[in-house]
């Protein structure tokens, strides 16, 4: 639940998290982001020929099982499109959810005093900013 001021609860941080993403949804200039993925040589060690380092402790070959083993047991990334439909999906569901506590007069009162309404309102000022630009 959500109690006067309690502002780090489940319910205002799934809020927060669905606000901050659908501000970043609204203000992306539609350039992909840069990937920060780890890639195989940085994670394991460096090679040269097909070859790693001569001096490979217990650890770093234990270390580069367990990599191999969630490489071949990891699903593969849905397309970018499908994982942002996938979000906004949340988001629409967190928001429903937050229209539903607002109804009730004392979790507006609630989520004003957490921070929740000047947040999202400022997000509907900023989504009517950007549809004012198209």
């Amino acid at each position: 639940g959500v109690g006067k001021g309690q502002y780090l609860g489940l319910l205002p941080t799934l809020i927060r998290y669905s606000l901050a993403a659908l501000n970043s949804f609204l203000l992306r200039d539609g350039s992909k982001p840069v990937s920060k993925s780890v890639t195989r040589d940085n994670a394991i060690g460096n090679t040269q020929n097909g070859t790693t380092k001569s001096e490979k402790s217990d650890t770093d070959l234990g270390l580069e099982l367990g990599l191999a083993f969630l490489k071949a047991t990891k699903p593969p990334l849905l397309p970018r499109h499908e994982r942002e439909e996938r979000a906004l999906e949340f988001i629409d569901a967190v928001l429903t959810l937050t229209s539903a506590v607002i109804s009730v007069p004392s979790g507006t009162a609630s989520l004003t005093d957490c921070g929740i309404i000047p947040a999202l309102v400022s997000t509907v000022a900023l989504d009517g900013k950007m549809a004012g630009r198209d």
